[in-house]
């Protein structure tokens, strides 16, 4: 998902559906960017035109709703200094050479350079950070049963046991042989 979720209210519906979606075992990708510190944004930014009609959540949230639909955040990285070089770089093309023939200028309009700017200032202001959470669907868990196990979880596939081990949520795969 990349750059979905500030777009979208509910979280928890937006996730959960996509563990509907997602086959056992799959695994699920956000790229979104989240509130990572307290105070007013600038609007507008390119999803939204006022905060009325932006969603952003902080990273936070994200976890939860994730955990509640049934995925394991396994990763998770924050790309703000990626982020301010990145949009440096591309204020620095435009201020030389003018705005691409095709790009997100287009799409996004006239007041894309003030999107842009106020998109900056709240990544330099550490109110924003686009974060990276790599997030694995959470197996469907039973008790195994195979006296070799000592009663470990295993998933509902056969072959697979996964032995977890406090406090965290990431288990490890063995096979019956």
């Amino acid at each position: 998902m990349l750059h979905v979720g500030m777009n979208i209210a509910d979280k928890a519906t937006l996730f959960a559906q996509v563990k509907r979606a997602l086959r056992p075992g799959g695994t699920f990708g956000v790229y979104d960017v989240m509130r990572i510190g307290p105070g007013d944004l600038a609007y507008p930014v390119p999803w939204a035109l006022t905060p009325a009609t932006s969603f952003v959540a902080a990273d936070a949230d994200y976890r939860a709703a994730l955990r509640d639909a049934g995925f394991a955040v396994q990763k998770e990285r924050e790309r703000r200094a990626f982020a301010i070089e990145f949009f440096k770089k591309m204020q620095a093309r435009v201020a030389e050479s003018g705005p691409p023939p095709l790009g997100l200028n287009i799409a996004m309009g006239a007041d894309f350079p003030h999107k842009v700017r106020n998109l900056l200032a709240n990544l330099e202001n550490g109110l924003l950070a686009p974060i990276e959470m790599i997030c694995p669907r959470n197996l469907t868990l039973h008790r195994c049963r195979a006296p070799s196990c000592n009663g470990v979880l295993r998933t509902a596939r056969r072959q697979q046991v996964v032995t977890f081990t406090p406090p965290t949520d990431i288990g490890l795969l063995h096979s019956h042989r």
